[in-house]
Parts: C-alpha cells; structure tokens; sequence
C-alpha cells in the first residue's frame, strides 16, 4: 500500500528533502471488510480532494476493536487512529487500550457515520501543516480629528474616530469571535488614505 501509494506521488521511500506531499499516517480499524476498504478509500480520497499537499498512509488496518497494539503503533509512527462502526469509543471495552491512547496522548477518532469520521479526518490531517495566517475585517472607522496629548516623556497623537461597519477591538477579540473559537485572536489595525496605508498597529 504504501509503496503504490508513493509511486502514485511520483515519490521514493528515502524522499525527504522536504519539497514533497507531507505524509500523514494512520490506523484504521473498522468492523468489517467491507467498512475496512470504504474507509481506507475515504481517507486516500482526501488528498484528492483538498488543498493540502499531502497523502494519506495507512500504516495498519484491520477488523476488530483498537487494541494496545494499535496504539503502540499509531504513537510510534505518529498516526492518528481511525474507528468505524465500532462499540466503546472504537476500544469495545478494552480499558488498558483506552488508557494507554489517553495516556500517551494518541488520537483516536471513532464515528458510525463515514461522512462524521471524514470530516474529523479533514481535521486532524491539517494539524500536520503550520498555520495559515487568516485575516479577517471586523470593523471599520472613519477619522474625524486627530489630538495631540503632551505627557511627562514626548507627545503622542491620538484619533478620534466614528465606528462605521462592524466593531473595533482593544487588542484582542473575544473567543466567540475568534477563529476556531478557542484562542482570542489579534486585533491589527491599518490607517488608510485613498487606498494608500499611511501606518498600521502593532508594528
């Protein structure tokens, strides 16, 4: 699998000098053959489907409920595990499995519908690329006077302005309106004159 799955990339075994698809392996227990080969083809199928440079390598795959060595494999290739149609969270009761998944910090993603199981998928292949920068406008103003403030060290310059579109933030924005909803996204702010940026914030 893995060797046609390179040869399909135009990739060799020994590639790394980092200008190809980023590998991202996996483990995938199911409950049956059938499930077994639709899901294999629903995770190759992601590397068609996306923007990512990428492909998907199963390193194992079987029938059956995760097992101690599925997780010792998935935590020393660095593989996320994917269960399908699978009772107990994908461990079907087998706690020193669980324990070790949690214990080790190993991915486990478990689902009976394959469209819930592939958009976790989606999910977890991006955690293997750096973040991409998204810049979004929250608001806008208008200048309408500039004010000069004389303090103890220097001078400083402060705008007054009038909130024309959307809202304007302090530093950061709340987490209910940062991106992902988890981590209080920055606030930067660009002073423009006829399309021209005069100074932006923070430097």
């Amino acid at each position: 699998m893995r060797k046609q799955l390179l040869e399909k990339y135009g990739l060799d075994a020994d590639d790394s000098d980092g200008s190809g698809p980023v590998r991202v392996p996996v483990v995938i227990k199911t409950d049956a053959d059938g499930s077994l080969e639709a899901v294999r083809d629903t995770l190759l199928s992601i590397a068609d489907q996306t923007d990512l440079n990428l492909i998907v390598d199963p390193v194992s795959m079987g029938i059956g409920p995760v097992t101690v060595t599925d997780v010792n494999m998935a935590r020393d290739s660095g593989a996320s595990i994917f269960a399908f149609n699978l009772k107990g969270r994908g461990f079907g009761g087998d706690k020193a499995a669980s324990a070790l998944a949690e214990r080790e910090g190993v991915d486990v993603r478990c689902h009976d519908v394959i469209y819930s199981l592939l958009d976790e998928a989606r999910e977890a292949f991006a955690d293997h690329f750096p973040p991409v920068p998204v810049v979004r406008v929250q608001g806008r103003g208008t200048v309408r006077a500039v004010f000069q403030i004389n303090n103890k060290n220097n001078a400083e310059r402060v705008a007054g302005l009038v909130v024309e579109e959307g809202t304007l933030h302090l530093d950061r924005l709340p987490p209910d309106q940062s991106p992902g909803g988890k981590k209080r996204a920055e606030c930067r702010y660009k002073v423009l004159r006829k399309g021209e940026t005069l100074a932006s914030a923070p430097e």
